[in-house]
């Protein structure tokens, strides 16, 4: 789901600059650009490149090795607010595309 998510904010995947998604957060309040910015570091770090970082090696005298892997696991207030964040860009997204078709706005979903 993060990977899902934070892909399409990317220049490589997704858009080139913020500026040219900004109008698709606009309507995020402050709690949800604080997930929406660490959804795209989880993205990066822990879970597309989670080499990225140094990741803890131990080693054990019998030659093998374990490498500590850490994934971010989202909460269910998280969760809840992603969906929320996923509506208002479909909200948008849909405003665009009436917008394209000279109709109206839409009513944001719920």
């Amino acid at each position: 789901m993060v990977i899902s998510y934070a892909r399409n904010f990317k220049s490589s995947r997704g858009f080139s600059s913020v500026d040219t998604y900004a109008h698709l957060i606009k309507g995020y309040t402050s709690e949800e650009k604080v997930l929406h910015q660490q959804m795209i570091v989880w993205r990066d770090q822990e879970y597309a490149h989670s080499d990225s970082l140094p990741n803890d090696i131990q080693v054990y005298s019998n030659g093998g090795y374990s490498r500590r892997i850490i994934r971010q696991l989202l909460e269910k207030d998280q969760l809840e607010m992603l969906k929320g964040m996923v509506n208002k860009i479909r909200y948008e997204i849909g405003n665009q595309i009436n917008e394209l078709k000279g109709g109206g706005l839409d009513t944001p979903a719920k």
